[in-house]
């Protein structure tokens, strides 16, 4: 119980990392703990952070799946991770179907890194990605693979002319027709559209909900005086021009390639 208490204290406190790793940790967190911990973590889980769809959807499968031992336990987190695996794999060749030099990209995801190795991308464009100023991580793990120009949050739109596409990760794949993703995003997708370049997002089905958005995670600015910002937009699927997931990749996104993109999830991780 200890063991669940403290992971789950360290999920909390981590801002940096993206919706693929949490999947990932609590996978691997469930796969090691005991049935007696189960209330705990299920009761826990939620509050991690809302507004990413692959931790709601852990909370479905423990919800929905019946556990009568530790081994079934141990088959659930197991039988995530492999999907994980299995997902990236599959989004990796999706990727590669696309054929474009250059991007601009907001924050840090694994999905974005996966989208730039299978692409071969050439230039990337990074956002600072304040708050939490992700870039330096992006920089770091991106710029192993691209070459990457780091920008202010305000200049997006001037540099939207000298890219191919915008493509950015998501927290979140709703049913009632938003994503999710780091603030700023709406306002990159805008200066997409203004500058006539597509919009791709790029990620995995585990992220997909069956469920509209809900709470957001929030964020504090300033020491002497803080104040509550918004970490996430919601950004509408009529702002993404090609949505890029293991599932296959759809033009125009809608309501009903969410649900279906979920469904193929929940199937993927039946016990």
């Amino acid at each position: 119980m200890e063991e669940v208490q403290k992971i789950v204290s360290q999920l909390r406190r981590d801002y940096v990392h993206g919706s693929s790793w949490y999947f990932e940790k609590i996978a691997n967190l469930i796969a090691g703990i005991t049935k007696g911990d189960l209330k705990l973590l299920v009761g826990s889980i939620g509050s991690i952070r809302p507004g990413m769809a692959s931790i709601s959807n852990i909370e479905f499968v423990l919800r929905t799946t019946r556990i009568d031992s530790d081994d079934d336990l141990r088959g659930i987190g197991k039988s995530m991770l492999d999907y994980k695996n299995r997902a990236t794999e599959r989004l990796i060749s999706e990727v590669r179907k696309v054929k474009i030099k250059s991007a601009m990209s907001i924050s840090y995801s694994s999905a974005v890194r996966a989208f730039i190795e299978g692409t071969e991308l050439e230039e990337l464009v990074l956002l600072e990605s304040r708050p939490g100023n992700e870039y330096k991580v992006a920089k770091k793990d991106y710029g192993a693979i691209c070459n990457v120009t780091v920008i202010p949050d305000s200049a997006a739109y001037a540099y939207a002319n000298s890219v191919d596409a915008v493509v950015m990760g998501f927290d979140g794949l709703y049913s009632n027709g938003y994503l999710v993703n780091k603030i700023g995003s709406v306002p990159l997708c805008l200066s997409a559209r203004e500058a006539g370049i597509g919009v791709y997002a790029v990620g995995e089905s585990f992220k997909a909900s069956r469920d509209p958005v809900g709470r957001l995670k929030e964020g504090k600015i300033g020491r002497k005086a803080p104040s509550k910002i918004p970490i996430f937009d919601q950004v509408r699927l009529s702002l993404i021009d090609r949505l890029i997931t293991d599932t296959g990749t759809f033009s125009r996104p809608n309501r009903e390639v969410v649900r279906s993109i979920h469904e193929f999830f929940v199937e993927g991780v039946s016990i």
